[in-house]
């Protein structure tokens, strides 16, 4: 279980900031996760009241993020490979270079067009803001064309 994270959570938006404390820990859990020799993880927050399971799903539809389940006592949120890939790249950067190119990523999974789940994560130390569409090419994802 990790914790010391800061964490707000607000209806169905949550923003989780990653502490430099525990990168090493958090990317040993994306490692695990994505290779399947774990089968979920828990954030919790730096007060105990909020705790989030991550787990990958490769049974997603290839057009969807992931998959949110609210709980009494947690969220469950279970994304695809293709997704926790990305966090894994941006993680692990992240922890090698003690920088990132952007200072937070986005997840917003939505059913049938209504909002289920935005999602932030956010580091300490990143480039200076750029606009959106130098943020994907950084990230290296594909860009939307006007």
């Amino acid at each position: 279980m990790l914790s010391k994270m800061r964490i707000a959570a607000v209806d169905q938006t949550i923003a989780i900031d990653i502490v430099d404390e525990i990168i090493p820990e958090w990317c040993l859990n994306l490692c695990l996760l994505f290779q399947g020799l774990i089968q979920s993880f828990v954030v919790v927050d730096d007060k105990n009241s909020f705790k989030l399971e991550i787990s990958k799903n490769p049974n997603i539809l290839p057009s969807q993020r992931g998959i949110v389940k609210w709980n009494i006592d947690k969220i469950e949120l279970q994304l695809t490979s293709t997704e926790l890939e990305v966090w894994l790249h941006y993680f692990l950067k992240y922890h090698r270079d003690d920088m990132a190119e952007v200072d937070h990523l986005d997840l917003n999974i939505g059913i049938n067009g209504k909002k289920e789940l935005a999602l932030t994560l956010k580091v300490a130390r990143a480039l200076p803001a750029v606009s959106a569409q130098e943020a994907r090419q950084r990230l290296g994802l594909a860009i939307d064309m006007p």
